[in-house]
């Protein structure tokens, strides 16, 4: 073999170990792109408890439990908390994947309940996701109950872990706006009325007769919904519903089946006179 065949021969063993060194570049690239792909769909959640909060109320003072963060959310209405969580993903979420896992607690007593409404504290955290789009922008929603009741004690969760997969990528319309199939508007007699201030709202039967709604039929059929007076967001970006939410009540007396004189709506709604950071930025 002449020289110059050995010094081809070298060249092309030297090429086929550069090629198979990058091959094993490329296989460990793309291994670590799926295991950094997954990470971004766990996320970890960490509660700091602190004092509570007190709210006053038709000349009557409540606390609940509560924890630092703007994730922190109350069902005035329902004597509930929960933690809510939006942020913006790259993609629609499978509510069916969520995964809760190194869930941890601390215990909390009887008093440290406060005016909750013990009856419905549950046995586990129910936790929830779910997506959306908002000016065409995914956001998702995670929820979850941060109190439960085991046995006769009740514990408080201090962090817990939770991960999701993506659903398969649809095709949008050309106007990048998510179109409403179905619209709680579609069905069932609608009547419109307005609030000026935020607060809790007593709802007569006199009220809603005025309003033409026929008072002679069940009232556990009557729903509240609306998305408050706040000013919309100045990003487009921001999530805001696209339909109408439904708002908690409570009614007394429904329980007859029948509107009583006596009977009444409470429910909690936003007024015009709230505020928001973007008002004075």
């Amino acid at each position: 073999m002449d020289l110059l065949n050995i010094l081809f021969l070298f060249v092309i063993l030297k090429i086929n170990c550069v090629l198979k060194i990058m091959i094993k570049k490329i296989i460990y690239s793309i291994l670590l792109f799926g295991l950094v792909l997954h990470a971004q769909n766990q996320k970890v959640i960490s509660l700091k408890w602190n004092d509570g909060m007190t709210y006053n109320y038709s000349e009557q003072v409540y606390k609940y439990p509560s924890f630092d963060g703007i994730f922190y959310n109350l069902d005035i209405v329902s004597k509930e908390i929960f933690f809510k969580k939006e942020e913006f993903l790259e993609n629609n979420v499978n509510p069916k994947s969520l995964k809760i896992t190194n869930v941890s607690y601390k215990t909390i007593s009887e008093e440290q309940l406060f005016d909750l409404d013990k009856s419905k504290i549950p046995s586990s955290v129910k936790a929830s996701i779910e997506s959306g789009y908002a000016r065409d922008q995914i956001v998702s929603l995670f929820s979850f109950s941060p109190i439960i009741k085991e046995g006769n004690s009740y514990k408080a969760v201090t962090s817990l872990t939770y991960s999701f997969d993506y659903k398969a990528k649809s095709a949008r319309n050309p106007f990048g706006v998510q179109n409403i199939t179905n619209s709680v508007l579609a069905t069932g007699n609608w009547y419109r009325f307005y609030v000026e201030k935020s607060g809790v709202y007593y709802v007569s039967k006199t009220f809603l007769r005025n309003l033409g709604l026929d008072v002679n039929t069940d009232p556990r059929n009557i729903k509240i919904f609306g998305n408050g007076g706040r000013m919309l967001p100045l990003l487009n970006s921001t999530f805001y519903p696209n339909d109408l939410t439904e708002n908690a009540i409570q009614f007394i007396g429904e329980e007859d089946g029948v509107f009583n004189d006596s009977d009444y709506i409470l429910f909690y709604a936003e007024g015009v006179d709230t505020w928001n950071k973007e008002s004075f930025d």
